[in-house]
């Protein structure tokens, strides 16, 4: 038994032949929603099947995915729910349901909680979309690696999709590497931003040069209306959070480019 797991762990050490991880977050949530059965769902009927058809049977040779959806403990719609028919339509995912104590009702600390969960199971690409998400672009996967390496250094920064429902001028949906929890301290977004600004602010923390919206890889965002109540107070703590993201991620950029001294 020891044996066959060490080669196992031995072979996915270097990466010969295994596949990066690609994880899609989804923080769902069915409050104020009329559900009676999983599929009535916004992530049964939107995010799921999209990623599904969107995925090519390349991408599936590259990358190996799996979404994380994720839900209050207190939502009782969810906690309650048969989810095995919702895995059932998906070939090219795996999927993982994941509750987290949310007592603030935000999406904040859903996301955050989803994005660490998959940083620990060695993620190496995280997708952050909604669950009324419905991605129409095919093989968008490696469009948006091409566009984290080509930043230098390669990886540190953010890319994301054409989304016209909602703020047009900020990324609605984000895709970074893992580098982005290790600037971050293992926060996907600042803690003290639960909702609204979130997306504000990591349209803004890694700047122009390291930011980027792909006009050609689209999105929809079945914009259900929104079901939490917006906490304005968070938007003076936006500009402060970008400015203490930015010394972040020059540390980090120094920290990985010393020069060695003479000598």
């Amino acid at each position: 038994h020891h044996n066959i797991h060490h080669m196992m762990v031995s072979d996915s050490a270097n990466n010969n032949g295994t596949r990066e991880k690609v994880c899609i977050l989804i923080p769902m949530t069915s409050r104020d929603q009329n559900w009676l059965a999983i599929a009535d769902t916004c992530i049964a009927r939107y995010a799921l099947p999209s990623l599904e058809a969107t995925i090519t049977s390349s991408d599936v040779v590259k990358y190996e995915y799996t979404a994380y959806a994720g839900y209050d403990t207190s939502d009782t719609f969810f906690t309650s729910a048969d989810d095995v028919r919702l895995h059932k339509a998906n070939s090219k995912f795996k999927l993982v349901l994941k509750s987290f104590d949310n007592p603030l009702q935000k999406p904040g600390p859903v996301m955050n909680g989803l994005s660490l969960v998959a940083y620990n199971d060695g993620c190496d690409y995280m997708y952050r979309i909604n669950d009324d998400t419905e991605l129409l672009t095919p093989a968008w996967t490696t469009r948006f690696i091409d566009v984290l390496l080509q930043y230098d250094p390669p990886l540190v920064g953010v890319v994301g999709p054409a989304c016209h429902e909602g703020n047009t001028a900020i990324l609605t949906h984000d895709f970074v590497h893992r580098t982005h929890l290790d600037i971050f301290s293992l926060h996907h977004y600042p803690p003290v931003l639960t909702d609204y600004w979130l997306d504000d602010w990591i349209t803004q923390v890694y700047g122009e040069n390291r930011t980027k919206k792909l006009e050609d890889v689209s999105v929809i965002h079945r914009l259900n209306p929104m079901r939490y109540v917006v906490n304005f107070a968070n938007q003076a703590s936006l500009a402060n959070e970008v400015q203490t993201g930015g010394h972040a991620i020059a540390q980090h950029v120094l920290g990985g480019h010393q020069q060695r001294p003479f000598g």
